[in-house]
Order: structure tokens, then sequence, then C-alpha cells
């Protein structure tokens, strides 16, 4: 009687070890898997491609803190789904990993795992698919946590907003990865790893497109913290310098967390808010096209909208460099008998 209790007990404690799935759950797990391998996937490779090569771009016109942020971010991000990717090929070709192989994956570690030789290369993969994908989800709920405290400072609740679904879908999406390594049957709201994966992806989409759609624009920016603001926490910089945020800011650790707030000051100095009106409403507009008879030629158009030239004269300070890392500057000066170099 004593070993069949001790028995029981052993089961009970391995029991998500031992149960198997049922056969509707299966099923279903089927179907997602297959969406999310097909639809999914390709989706993720594709704007993450294009997310890298943008940020890759951005960080060559201008080295800064956070270009170099966004280019981790997005370098994370591609390696995570192309890692997804190989495992997706090598489940394929070697099947996916055996009970026995999560259990002993478990037990090393995900990250000792994929740099160990001795295990088959689907494990391996399968094992850098998920700790790509948790690293990548981290840095991309730190950037969005971030952007969210920078938008609630200016006053863009609905932008807040979609930084948050933004960072709770990495969240998500680090939970899909944890049940992916869990036991056999083990479940979050009766749904698997693949269920979550999806539940992150849509998150995630959705917080984006809010963000994309309900940034304010700059004038936006500028109406909510005019005199005429309709919120009195953001009209003219709301309590200003004495705001807590504003003090906050003042702290050198606090300041990396809390991002600065121009407008704080608009209420001890009220000019500055009518010369940002003005750099927005009289800002010149400097656009580059090609002209079509020839690709040797590069056309400089100035808009100086809100600038009379009869009155001035406009100076300009062009700076560019080529794909080869040639660096060229210019001094031009626009006045109404047009622009000499």
């Amino acid at each position: 009687e004593g070993k069949l209790t001790a028995l029981q007990d052993e089961i009970a404690r391995n029991r998500m070890v031992i149960e198997s799935p049922t056969p509707a759950r299966m099923r279903r797990e089927a179907i997602m898997r297959t969406g999310y391998n097909t639809v999914v996937l390709p989706v993720m490779v594709a704007v993450n491609g294009v997310n890298l090569w943008n940020t890759w771009e951005e960080l060559h016109r201008k080295l800064s803190g956070r270009t170099s942020v966004n280019f981790l971010s997005a370098t994370l991000d591609f390696a995570a789904v192309a890692a997804e990717s190989a495992n997706v090929v090598a489940q394929h070709i070697h099947g996916a990993p055996t009970p026995a192989q999560l259990q002993a994956l478990r037990r090393i570690g995900p990250f000792r795992a994929m740099l160990n030789s001795k295990l088959p290369v689907n494990v391996r993969i399968y094992a850098a698919a998920g700790v790509l994908g948790v690293a990548a989800a981290v840095v991309t709920a730190g950037i969005s946590l971030y952007d969210m405290s920078a938008a609630m400072t200016r006053g863009d609740e609905d932008a807040a907003a979609g930084y948050g679904l933004v960072a709770t879908g990495a969240m998500v999406a680090v939970a899909a990865t944890w049940l992916s390594f869990a036991p056999a049957g083990t479940t979050l709201i009766g749904l698997g790893a693949t269920g979550i994966g999806l539940i992150a992806f849509a998150i995630i989409a959705i917080g984006a497109l809010v963000v994309w759609l309900c940034t304010d624009t700059p004038l936006e920016q500028w109406l909510k913290h005019s005199p005429w603001g309709i919120d009195e926490d953001d009209r003219m910089g709301g309590e200003g310098t004495e705001s807590w945020r504003y003090k906050a800011n003042t702290v050198p650790v606090l300041n990396w967390v809390i991002p600065d707030n121009e407008f704080t000051a608009w209420k001890k100095y009220p000019e500055l808010a009518y010369q940002r009106l003005m750099d927005i409403i009289n800002r010149p507009v400097v656009q580059f096209r090609e002209r079509e008879e020839t690709d040797e030629t590069i056309v400089l158009e100035v808009i100086t909208q809100g600038f009379n030239l009869s009155q001035g004269d406009l100076d300009l300070e062009l700076h560019y460099k080529t794909y080869l890392g040639e660096q060229y500057r210019l001094d031009y000066t626009v006045d109404n008998g047009g622009a000499t170099v």
C-alpha cells in the first residue's frame, strides 16, 4: 500500500508529462500551427526585414543612442523570426523534439542547449528560436514602455495606449515561448504555445496600428499644450517646473526613465510657446528629386512657407554622404533673385 501511494504521488507530480492532449485539442493546435507557419510567420519575416533595413538607414544617417537601440531591437526581431523559420524547416525535416529531448532541454537550459553540439540539430534550433524570441520580446517591451512614458509626457494618450499594447504583446510572446518549453499538456487559458503566440502577434499588430494612426502631429501637440488646451494638466505645461515629472527629470537616474518634456517651461516662459508655433508654421521644407533628363543631377527644392524672401535671405548649409562614405558640404544663399552656391 505504501508503494502504491508513493507511485500515485509520483504520477500526480509528473501528470503534465505523461498526460496526452485530447484529439480535439490536437486538431485545434494543428490548424493554428498551419496558419502560423504559412501566414503569420512569412508576414513577420517581411515586416521585420523592412524594419531592419529602415533602422539601418536611420542609424547610417544619424548615429545616436536611440538609433542604435532601434537597430539592436530590429536585429533581434529579425534574428528571432529567422530562427523560428529555421525551426519550422528543421521540424519538417527532422521532426519535432521528443518529450525526452524537451525534458533534457529544460534541465540544462535553452541557452546552453543551443550551444551543445551533442544535441540533435532540430533541438538546438528549437532552443535558439526560444532564446532569440525572448531576447527580442524583452527589448521590444522595454523600448515600448519608454515610448509610452514619452507619449504620456507630451499628453498623447492614444499613442501611449498603443505602445502599452505593443509591450503587453511582447510579454505575451514570452509566455508563448515558456509554453513551448513546458511539459506536454501545459496550457494557458486553454491554449498552447501556438495559440498564445497568435494572440501575442495580434496584440502587437493592433498596438502598432494604434501608434501609427493616433500619434499626434507637431501642431496637434502644440494645441494640446497651448493656452487653449482642453486638459488643464497639459495646458501651458500644467504645473510647469513645479510638476513631479519636471522634478523627477532632474534626477540623474530617473531622467533615463522619464523623458524630457519641452512644455513644462511654457508656463514660466510663455514666449517659448509662440516660438514653437512659429517653428511649426514657418519651418522650411527641403525636398530632393532626380532630374528626369539625367540621373546625375539632383534638384534641391526649398519650400519656405510663411517666409518672405523679399524681406531677407535664407542661408542653407547642406551636408550629405554617399553610400561609399564620401561626405560633401554645400552652402546656399536663397533670396528673391534665386539661389547661389
